[in-house]
Parts: structure tokens; sequence; C-alpha cells
């Protein structure tokens, strides 16, 4: 490579970073830091003493590994921790993070949890399904599970309430 070359993939990648950067800046999600990021290590393997034109690499660097601690995956990561291990009525590997609603819940069919939820949340026989037809089995039984821990937290009726009216569908749905 050619001085010249390398003074335009010097320049190329600068620009690069430095639009990145500014990208990151202006809408600060994970995708744009991440590119941001990306485009800096490859301006910094071509010219290990590029730094960003007025602080923005120090800046970038500091909003990343804010971005890092809280950003969704890493949220997740630090409750998947706590997740069991469960099978889903379908059959296949599941986790729940092991409260009283997630035990009562698990293993049910979509069908039962959507009929508990109506009967826990005083809905009419068919509602749910009605409402959450055009989505897969998975999505039904989260919604609707989400709609019974909301009950829940609210007080609206007890866990007891909950296993019972639930083991009541899940026999029914059988």
């Amino acid at each position: 490579m050619t001085h010249y070359e390398l003074d335009l993939a010097r320049a190329r990648a600068h620009r690069t970073a430095a639009t990145a950067i500014r990208n990151a800046q202006d809408k600060n999600t994970e995708v744009n830091q991440a590119k941001a990021t990306r485009a800096i290590e490859a301006a910094v393997l071509i010219d290990p003493n590029w730094g960003g034109e007025h602080g923005e690499l120090e800046e970038h660097n500091a909003r990343a590994s804010h971005f890092a601690s809280h950003s969704q995956s890493a949220t997740l990561a630090r409750y998947r921790k706590g997740y069991e291990n469960t099978t889903a009525s379908s059959g296949h590997k599941s986790k729940n993070n092991g409260d009283g609603i997630a035990k009562a819940l698990a293993g049910q069919t979509p069908e039962a949890t959507m009929m508990a939820a109506e009967e826990l949340l005083g809905l009419r026989f068919g509602e749910l399904t009605a409402k959450y037809e055009k989505l897969n089995p998975g999505q039904k039984r989260m919604n609707s599970g989400n709609r019974i821990r909301n009950g829940f937290e609210k007080g609206t009726f007890t866990i007891e309430q909950v296993e019972a009216t639930v083991n009541k569908h899940a026999q029914n749905v059988a």
C-alpha cells in the first residue's frame, strides 16, 4: 500500500468513525453504539494515534460503557441467572423466574391459561381467545400469564385462587 492509499484509508476510517459516533450520540441505541465501536476499532487499527476530533472518542467510550451495563441484554443476563428450568406444555424446555405465579402456570397450555385469566379477571368466556387469535401459542400463553401476574400484583386475587383456577381449567382442556 502506498503512502497515498494509506492516507486515503486513514481519512475514510476517520470519517466513518466520526459519523458513527455522531449517529450514536443522536440515537443512543445498542445497535448504533456497536456500529460506532466497530468503526472506532477500524480507525484505530489503521491509525493507532487517532483519538477522534474534539474528544469524541472519550465521550463515546464513556457512553458505550454506561450503555453496556444498562442495555436490555445486560438486564436480561442479570435476571436469567435466577431462572429455573421447566417444561412447557409443548414438551419443550422452558425457564421461569420461580415465583408462585410462574410455578402455578408452569406447563399449562395457552388455552388453559387464557381461560384461567378470563375467570380470574372477570372477563367474558372466549374474550382472550378472540383477542389473541392472531398470536402464536407462546405469545398467547405469555400475554395471558402476564395478565394473571398483573392481577395478582394488584391484589385482585391470591396465589391460592390462581392455582385452583389454573388447575381447574387445565383439567377442562385436557
